[in-house]
């Protein structure tokens, strides 16, 4: 249940209509501020801050409507002179769920509208949609609420921070640089939420990135000495790989030995104040670490618990040790992409199965954070990347297992026979189902197919051997295109088609360009760094990257330690080896 809220604010000069008087008046486009005390109360408990100093009003002709997943806002009613709320009760929430709400960036939060006195003809009106106001301050919360208010940025994080001896968060090595007026983004869809990832490699870290880029925080737990493994795979420069920097840009390192006490209390506290959590051990290596679900679940229990595994948490492949190729081949992966004349399995040459797993993961935290704001709590998330695959390949890849009452002569996936034209300057890949677009394929290289029997995709269905015999004539001729004639005539005939590019050749694609893909920045171990932005834009809270940079291995340890309230034990912590 939402807090309810009050507001109290003054204003100077007192707008016209509520000073005594007959003919006072205030002049037009004379200089107000806006002074803000606000309290935010649930089951019993008051927390405030302020007022901070005036603040100049916002009071423009643009307005919102309060949203409802951030504050339970009351109905605003005028009458005889005075403003009122209405205020919104919260319902009580038992004691041990209740928690000191934190200190982060600023942000409107709240907003705030004056109403004048009404006519003679309406004693009592509602108000308006209330007009954006400055940032105001958070106060305690029941755990299910998850309201991330915001501090104005002139009140010392270390007088509002939600933990003792807190201490002001540092900007992370390697503040980002971009093309010339580059202003920082608006925050994400995630912001807000607070995500604790002690998974290793692709699977979870790059679940929990994604969820980083679209504005969410995350703090990484490594091991020391070399932290998570995948900084030394592949292209890699000072601890800093090209799949790490991808996986984990703008999150926060801390090494942390879990196998001691100590450091176990410490991640106890980070996921006491976290909303997500993501781990990627073996069946039985979180329980025997204590950070299993059921540990973290009695620290929060709103919390989202990601747990991924390789096979599963039950069945005779569970305690099996699992990478991306592994899965491949039980999933029936590489298996699909065996050639026509090759009895020999392929693998995709890249991390198909941890990637397939990740996004499937980050899907399925959005969906769990949704479900709790609608009330069902938090919970446990299994995932495993073998039920991931097979999910991804069951679409497409393995049609006689679907429809097992089919015709089972063609290939048991749509896109076994896709294949690039070879042309004299390049490879073109086209694709071609409905009517319109074979036929305009077929014309583009000189082939005729206006046989009755492959007229139709029905027709070309029940006769495959013909349709086979017009896609051999079209590569037999697209070799005296040019790349160039190709495009062009492809384009003329409707004909979807993209042009093989390397991965070299693909960030300077004027398309790539247009569509703003790429950044590029310095690192500060690693130099230069290109990268691709987030995916999915979302024009109303954009997801863009904030921090593009990968953390050093326990770059945040000091930092994020202190958060919990142990500045002055950091010294003793690192010299047992509690922390890096």
């Amino acid at each position: 249940m939402s807090p309810a809220w009050d507001a109290v604010f003054t204003m100077w000069p007192s707008p016209a209509s509520t000073i005594s008087g007959a003919n006072v008046v205030t002049p037009y486009a004379t200089p107000s501020t806006l002074t803000a005390i606000s309290h935010c109360h649930s089951v019993g408990v008051v927390k405030s801050i302020g007022p901070v100093g005036p603040t100049p009003a916002l009071l423009h002709s643009t307005c919102t409507p309060p949203k409802w997943s951030r504050v339970a806002s009351a109905n605003a009613w005028t009458a005889a002179g005075s403003v009122t709320s209405q205020s919104t009760p919260s319902t009580g929430a038992p004691a041990d769920s209740r928690r000191e709400a934190r200190a982060v960036r600023a942000s409107s939060c709240m907003s705030a509208m004056t109403t004048l006195i009404p006519s003679a003809r309406n004693a009592s009106v509602m108000a308006r949609p209330m007009p954006l106001a400055a940032p105001v301050t958070t106060a305690t919360l029941p755990s299910s609420s998850r309201i991330p208010c915001r501090l104005p940025a002139s009140v010392p994080p270390a007088a509002s921070a939600g933990r003792p001896g807190a201490v002001p968060s540092t900007t992370p090595a390697g503040e980002a640089t971009r093309r010339p007026g580059y202003r920082r983004p608006m925050p994400g869809p995630l912001d807000g939420i607070r995500i604790v990832d002690i998974s290793i490699a692709i699977t979870g870290p790059l679940a929990a990135g994604m969820l980083v880029d679209q504005g969410a925080e995350c703090v990484k737990v490594e091991q020391a000495p070399l932290g998570d493994l995948v900084r030394w795979i592949g292209t890699s420069v000072g601890g800093i790989s090209a799949m790490f920097q991808v996986a984990n840009r703008g999150k926060r390192s801390i090494v942390l030995d879990l196998r001691q006490d100590d450091g176990l209390a410490i991640l106890r506290d980070l996921v006491a104040d976290a909303d997500v959590m993501v781990q990627n051990f073996r069946p039985g290596v979180a329980e025997r670490l204590g950070v299993a679900y059921a540990d973290m679940a009695a620290v929060n229990p709103d919390l989202v618990y990601a747990d991924l595994t390789g096979f599963g948490t039950t069945g005779p492949y569970t305690h099996r040790r699992v990478y991306d190729t592994a899965v491949q081949a039980q999933s029936g992966m590489a298996d699909n992409q065996t050639g026509l004349n090759d009895d020999k399995p392929t693998f995709l040459r890249q991390l198909a199965a941890d990637k397939l797993t990740a996004y499937t993961a980050c899907q399925a935290v959005t969906a769990a954070l949704l479900a709790r704001q609608r009330g069902a709590g938090g919970q446990h998330i299994q995932l495993s990347m073998l039920d991931a695959c097979i999910a991804f390949l069951f679409v497409d890849g393995a049609e006689h297992e679907v429809i097992l009452d089919g015709d089972h002569s063609g290939p048991q996936s749509v896109a076994a026979n896709n294949t690039a034209l070879v042309l004299t300057d390049g490879f073109v890949a086209v694709a071609a189902p409905n009517d319109t677009e074979f036929h305009g394929l077929a014309a583009t290289f000189g082939v005729d197919s206006s046989d009755p029997d492959i007229a139709r995709i029905t027709d070309r269905l029940r006769n495959r051997p013909k349709v086979s015999l017009v896609h051999a004539e079209i590569r037999r001729n697209a070799t005296g295109f040019t790349l160039a004639e190709a495009e062009a005539a492809l384009e003329a005939n409707s004909v979807p088609f993209g042009t093989v590019l390397s991965v070299e050749e693909v960030p300077e694609d004027p398309q790539v360009v247009a569509n703003e893909v790429f950044v590029e920045h310095d690192h500060p171990a690693a130099g230069r760094i290109r990268q691709h932005r987030p995916p999915a834009r979302f024009l109303g809270t954009p997801a863009e990257l904030r921090e593009l940079s990968a953390p050093t291995l326990g770059q945040h340890t000091d930092e994020v330690v202190a958060e919990t309230g142990r500045a002055d034990l950091i010294d003793s912590l690192r010299e047992a080896g509690v922390i890096g």
